[in-house]
């Protein structure tokens, strides 16, 4: 599915790929996360801003001295590790049926779950 999708941003391009499903897209690519690291440059140029409403460990991130220029490479490892850990989580399912981790996959990949970090912030 993945090699699927990757053939598909190469030949159609980034934003053809996703309307082929009906998903919406934004630039810049990864604004979420590109709206915490703005956040954090902002603090650390000493600007005042309203708390916004984040968990500490996204604006620790900025901290670290990650920019805007590396947000690419941020929302890489953070896709890595939810790819890791859903095939983690899919191994436990060994009692069940051999297809339900394909299931399991198929419905983290879908829109309401995509959709579910807009609704907690």
């Amino acid at each position: 599915m993945l090699a699927l999708i990757g053939l598909s941003f190469r030949f159609y391009g980034y934003e053809a790929t996703w309307h082929l499903w009906n998903i919406p897209t934004i630039k810049p690519f990864f604004a979420d996360l590109r709206t915490v690291i703005g956040w954090s440059d902002a603090i650390r140029e000493g600007r005042n801003l309203p708390l916004m409403d984040y968990p500490p460990l996204w604006l620790y991130i900025g901290r670290m001295g990650i920019g805007q220029e590396q947000v690419p490479a941020l929302a890489f490892l953070l896709l890595l590790g939810y790819f890791i850990s859903l095939f983690v989580f899919a191994m436990d399912m060994t009692v069940r049926p051999h297809y339900s981790w394909q299931l399991l996959f198929f419905h983290l990949l879908s829109c309401y779950v995509m959709n579910a970090s807009m609704l907690i912030w």
